[in-house]
């Protein structure tokens, strides 16, 4: 029988080139073995390090801007999302690290107002998440970091995948409780992010969050493979379960979250939703027209060639969060009259789904 038989989760492999394979796998040893020391051993043990942000205040809707780009001056937003990784990047003179080291000239670089506060998202395509994982501890990315007076960084979030050996997602899982406990190490509040596949996993979970009970936020992201309602479904209910079985109320920060928005505020009345759709539009010369209860519409808008975006901008983040905050009062108003005719709330099912927007 062949070895890999053994471990039931290798059966899930569809790959069996050792040259060509870039899985965490016993079959190509060397690499098995020095990606198991670099992060200690698996499976990850709890977190037993974590620094979080002592009455970190998040709003419904969390706008995500990613430069400065084609404004003239500085955003006023009492508080936005950044991508980590449009932020911290190779520099031309050599290094790795944040593209500015003082918290002044960051949110001037970002055409953000001074006192902006500033959250960083790590859900990023694998080849940025890699170069932070090879640059982080050696070019002292955490220090740098602690130095910008960011509100706090979301927890990299490693890929997971469905046809990979077990031994390869406990790999990225303990390259994110490493870079958790570096970054909190380094003093940067972190938000973690949830992810997990097995049992096992969410006992991992558990024992973290109940062994620093100062967790109060978490992170999903449901933008890649999140946008498939079945998935998105199971997610959510996951992390509902989650949260019962630890005993406390959990803040979800959702990233790409929005479609699904009034089945994540069912579930977790404390909710962050976090997307880039205002910047994106704005920066492709379209406008929202808002529907309560539909999508809105985007439309184009003409611009003078080398006109600022800066009021184009704010009227797209203001509209849009508008017309978000609309829509899930709508829900909750229907979601009451549901219960004065003493009608119980229906479970999560194709219907409800159909509903949501």
């Amino acid at each position: 029988m062949d070895e890999m038989a053994l471990w039931g989760c290798f059966q899930k492999c569809l790959t069996c080139d050792v040259e060509r394979c870039d899985w965490t796998c016993p079959k190509n040893r060397n690499q098995f073995w020095n990606r198991f020391r670099e992060v200690g051993g698996w499976p990850p043990k709890p977190l037993e390090n974590i620094r979080m942000a002592e009455g970190l205040n998040l709003p419904l809707y969390l706008p995500q801007i990613h430069n400065g780009h084609d404004r003239a001056g500085d955003l006023a937003e009492p508080m936005v999302a950044v991508p980590t990784f449009c932020v911290v990047k190779g520099r031309r003179a050599g290094g790795y690290g944040p593209i500015e080291l003082d918290p002044i000239a960051f949110r001037k670089t970002l055409k953000l107002s001074g006192n902006t506060k500033v959250v960083l998202t790590s859900v990023a395509e694998d080849r940025f998440l890699e170069r932070f994982w090879k640059n982080a501890e050696s070019c002292d990315v955490g220090p740098a970091l602690r130095e910008l007076n960011i509100e706090a960084i979301t927890t990299p979030n490693f890929s997971f995948f469905s046809d990979a050996p077990r031994t390869h997602s406990l790999w990225n899982l303990a390259r994110m409780s490493r870079l958790t406990e570096y970054l909190s190490s380094s003093g940067v509040n972190v938000i973690p992010h949830i992810h997990a596949t097995t049992k096992a996993d969410w006992n991992n979970w558990k024992q973290s969050f109940l062994d620093h009970k100062q967790i109060t936020h978490v992170v999903r992201e449901f933008q890649t493979g999140g946008k498939i309602k079945e998935i998105a479904i199971a997610s959510i209910h996951d992390l509902a379960n989650f949260r019962d079985a630890i005993g406390r109320d959990l803040h979800l920060i959702a990233v790409g979250g929005t479609r699904h928005a009034q089945l994540l505020k069912r579930y977790f009345p404390k909710l962050t939703l976090v997307d880039s759709n205002p910047f994106l539009k704005t920066h492709k010369r379209r406008k929202l027209i808002r529907h309560r209860r539909l999508w809105p519409k985007w439309v184009k808008h003409q611009t003078v060639p080398g006109e600022p975006l800066d009021g184009f901008l704010k009227e797209n983040i203001s509209a849009y969060r508008a017309w978000l905050e609309d829509r899930l009062q709508y829900d909750a108003f229907e979601e009451r009259a549901e219960s004065i005719q003493a009608v119980p709330a229906p479970p999560i099912s194709e219907e409800q789904w159909e509903f949501s927007f």
